[in-house]
């Protein structure tokens, strides 16, 4: 009986004494390694998961960033463009008046030779009629300028694309009409010049002087 008790109590000395097959009095078992490493493992994994979201939104503001800069430039290369727009607009304007004006300085001259022609007691009756329609064509020019000046080229950065393409096309429409009343007018007092009875008189005297020195 003696001989059994002294290997079991062998046995269980060694056990106990061996970590791996620790008792639960505070001592380190198998299942207490797996769990630190299963611990440290999921401490690793966590402090990774966490690096690759912090980098992903460094990423994301970077691009937020970048976005912003394209749209803030876009909106600066706009606002330029805007600006030319307007300028150039001003500067048609400009010229439409001072072609206007002009057209005005014609008619007054054209005006004061038929008037002088009229004098002679010769017929202006077609003349007339041109000159007058020069000036109510020049009248119209004068109305459609003024529909040029109160279309609205001025606008901001929120205003949209479509927007600005409508005001540019019906600006570019309405510049046209008024050269083509400024082509009409030209050709009304071309009209009233060769209409003038004197014209074509001076053509006549100067052949017929001609034709009686030769005589």
């Amino acid at each position: 009986m003696k001989k059994v008790l002294i290997p079991a109590l062998a046995l269980t000395l060694l056990v106990g004494a061996s970590p791996a097959f620790a008792d639960t009095n505070g001592t380190t078992t198998i299942k207490d390694i797996r769990t630190e490493k299963r611990e440290a493992l999921k401490d690793a994994q966590d402090k990774l998961k966490q690096a690759i979201d912090a980098k992903k939104q460094e990423i994301q503001t970077e691009r937020d960033n970048l976005k912003k800069d394209v749209q803030d430039q876009r909106g600066e290369m706009r606002d330029m463009r805007l600006g030319f727009r307007q300028e150039a607009a001003t500067h048609v304007i400009a010229m439409l008046d001072a072609m206007a004006g002009r057209f005005q300085t014609l008619i007054d001259r054209t005006s004061s030779r038929v008037a002088k022609v009229n004098g002679t007691g010769a017929t202006t009756t077609d003349a007339t009629a041109a000159l007058n329609q020069a000036k109510a064509d020049l009248a119209q020019a004068r109305a459609q300028i003024d529909a040029v000046k109160a279309i609205n080229l001025d606008f901001g950065t929120t205003t949209s694309t479509t927007t600005v393409k409508a005001a540019a096309d019906q600006f570019k429409a309405s510049v046209k009409a008024v050269k083509d009343t400024f082509n009409a007018i030209h050709k009304d007092l071309e009209k009233a010049l060769s209409s003038l009875p004197h014209v074509k008189a001076e053509g006549t005297a100067t052949t017929t002087a001609t034709s009686t020195s030769a005589h």
